[in-house]
């Protein structure tokens, strides 16, 4: 029997329907199905610098109740303070009575310094607020010294009465901040995107960066004896640069971070930023880039143990004319086309065993660029969210089911994963009732006729659909035409069939028959 949603009738009548097939394989399970590919950046200036940006009420370190009402619902299952003023902060300025903080200036482009209301506090007691399981992310400032390092894990992880590092009890502050509870899930990062060209002079060479490595490791485990470390490979917007900055290809970093302390990390870090030019085309940062990382784990260190982690990742808008500004751009990362763009590469990580955790750029605020999920509208005086919200609340229903991940091949015209300009991507997730059918499709003018195969018989007992009129249209503080949709559907028969509508994120729910 073949399903169509009633609110989409008309747009699937207009379009071509071009076949799909998608067989699924329940007993081939690819691995656990686990939220925390859809966690979220939080980026130092962007969570407070501008009072309308941020999630503190301004002039204060307390959370905006109306911000977080917005934001509570939305998935934070890893939380990542991140960006490049992560490599500028002072952590130790920016805790303690706000009054008493010193001012820091982290980026170019601000007039001054200012005094830091969101600092390591404010972050742990945000990412909890939104989820109290968060996976908390470090990214440590490696222009700090390594006993810099030690001091805030002996701030997060200590129990206030042990002094592992001496002088300055640090736990004892933090619980005298109150944040009684300490951090013992953190992952440390070790730096972000430090070999671009703008560091060249502080990191020369991939063992100037691994020796410096191990020293903040060997400082971080004096009071976090079971820290789990992620270091980076190399970073997108660099790897045409390799050759003359470091004389090598791009791989030459993680190899050399694999060599030298692979015992040390659970990680490997990649930010993969992806569009439509040919040079960021989704296929080629997983044949490329992710396999080679992947498959380099594995020679060099002769096991898997170690996964990929997509510490930034987001949709990278074109310049659409070349006499504007690139900010005239900056919608697409939000529109409905950067939002199937999110679901896509999602939907592809879902099915990669070696890529484990991710956040995408990030969750709030213009200053770190185009990418929020939460935006301020200055005129209405009231914030509002993006498209992208609904992806992730999407997702995270059959991601946290308690299911697994199982094989799910996908075949029809512009679905080849391998092929640079794939339009179509399914995954599927076990979950108690039967089935999760993931299914992105960005073709913006055709539908799908999707014709389906498994081991075992279902029906379909829901639909949740996200798409709009136009890849163009976006959310604002006035208008939300991003919004998902979730219908029940009462069809005992079995499910065969199904109508994918043009430019849109579905997720089918299936049950046993």
């Amino acid at each position: 029997m073949k399903n169509i949603i009633a609110l989409t009738c008309c747009c699937i009548a207009l379009s071509a329907q071009i076949p799909l097939s998608v067989t699924v394989d329940e007993s081939v399970i690819i691995k656990k199905a686990d939220n925390k590919l859809i966690g979220h950046n939080l980026e130092w200036t962007a969570m407070y610098l501008n009072p309308s940006n941020g999630v503190l009420i301004p002039g204060t370190t307390e959370l905006h109740p109306d911000v977080m009402k917005l934001l509570l619902g939305i998935p934070l299952p890893v939380s990542r303070i991140s960006g490049t003023t992560s490599q500028e902060i002072h952590w130790k300025k920016a805790v303690g009575p706000l009054a008493d903080r010193a001012e820091q200036k982290l980026a170019d482009w601000e007039r001054g310094g200012i005094k830091r209301a969101f600092g390591p506090v404010e972050w742990v007691r945000f990412s909890r607020t939104m989820d109290p399981s968060v996976q908390l992310v470090w990214c440590i400032n490696m222009f700090e010294s390594p006993e810099d390092a030690a001091d805030l894990a002996e701030f997060f992880t200590g129990d206030g009465t042990s002094n592992p590092n001496g002088g300055e009890n640090w736990a004892a502050k933090r619980i005298a901040y109150g944040l009684s509870e300490p951090v013992t899930n953190m992952i440390w990062e070790l730096g972000n995107e430090l070999d671009g060209i703008e560091y060249y002079k502080k990191w020369p060479s991939p063992k100037k960066y691994t020796d410096a490595c191990k020293a903040v490791i060997a400082a971080v485990r004096t009071a976090d004896p079971k820290a789990r470390f992620a270091a980076f490979a190399a970073t997108l917007s660099t790897l045409s640069q390799y050759k003359q900055i470091y004389g090598g290809t791009w791989d030459i970093w993680h190899k050399a971070v694999l060599r030298e302390f692979g015992g040390d990390i659970d990680y490997v870090v990649f930010h993969p930023y992806y569009g439509s030019a040919p040079s960021v085309y989704m296929s080629i940062h997983e044949r490329r880039y992710l396999d080679t990382i992947r498959n380099d784990i594995k020679a060099v260190t002769g096991s898997d143990r170690i996964k990929i982690f997509l510490s930034e990742y987001a949709f990278w808008p074109e310049q659409e004319d070349p006499d504007k500004p690139w900010q005239q751009s900056w919608y697409r990362t939000h529109s409905l086309e950067g939002c199937l763009a999110d679901a896509e590469w999602i939907n592809r990580m879902v099915s990669r065993p070696d890529v484990t955790l991710g956040s995408r750029h990030c969750l709030g605020g213009s200053s770190a660029g185009p990418w929020a999920l939460i935006y301020f509208d200055r005129g209405a005086q009231k914030h509002y969210l993006t498209g992208i919200a609904e992806i992730f609340t999407m997702f995270n229903v059959p991601l946290t089911a308690n299911g697994n991940v199982v094989q799910c091949v996908a075949e029809g015209e512009k679905a080849d994963l391998s092929k640079k300009k794939c339009l179509v991507t399914a995954s599927a997730v076990t979950v108690p009732q039967g089935l999760a059918l993931l299914i992105v499709n960005r073709d913006p003018e055709n539908a799908r006729a999707l014709s389906f195969a498994a081991k075992q018989e279902y029906r379909l007992v829901s639909e949740t659909l996200f798409t709009s009129d136009s890849v163009d249209d976006v959310n604002s503080a006035t208008a939300q035409p991003l919004v998902k949709k979730t219908k029940a559907v009462s069809d005992k028969g079995t499910f065969a069939s199904y109508v994918i509508p043009a430019k849109s994120f579905i997720i089918l729910t299936l049950a046993r028959k």
